[in-house]
């Protein structure tokens, strides 16, 4: 439910559905990304920062790592 709200782009509900699946899975790192996304969309530019972290942490694949790392610096950029 969580990434259809996100696609949906009603992020307030994805944020739930993701945080609540993430307590169960803490080890997704793509629901660290989804959550990310859904953070970006309501404005929450902190919290969207500390959830890529988080995928950054936990993936082992490193074009994971790349993409994670490439929004983080993105997100970091004076204009963001």
């Amino acid at each position: 439910m969580g990434i259809e709200a996100l696609e949906s782009k009603d992020y307030q509900t994805a944020t739930v559905f993701m945080s609540k699946f993430l307590r169960e899975a803490p080890y997704f790192h793509l629901g660290y990304l989804a959550l990310a996304r859904a953070q970006l969309g309501m404005g929450n530019k902190e919290q969207a920062e500390e959830a890529l972290n988080k995928a950054v942490i936990l993936t082992n694949l490193p074009e994971h790592k790349k993409v994670y790392l490439a929004k983080l610096d993105w997100l970091n950029k004076p204009s963001h």
